[in-house]
């Protein structure tokens, strides 16, 4: 079951919309829950497992947290 107010809550904390809020972590399970809250994705490309096909694939990735956050904030 996805708890969509878990993902909303800091947006909603810092007065921030979800869709401008991107959530960066290293586990797709935990990034397909915040795309179905409505926040942006990037993923950090950390271990062998492969991202999930069937979840959303993330908004942005990278295999380095500082490459990642260029990215982002260069959108």
């Amino acid at each position: 079951m996805l708890h969509k107010g878990i993902y909303q809550y800091v947006a909603k904390e810092e007065g921030l919309a979800v869709q401008d809020v991107v959530m960066v972590a290293t586990h797709d399970w935990d990034l397909t829950g915040a795309a179905k809250a409505g926040l942006k994705i990037g993923y950090v490309t950390r271990k062998r497992e492969i991202y999930n096909p069937y979840y959303k694939q993330p908004d942005y990735r990278s295999d380095s947290l500082l490459d990642l956050v260029d990215k982002i904030l260069a959108s």
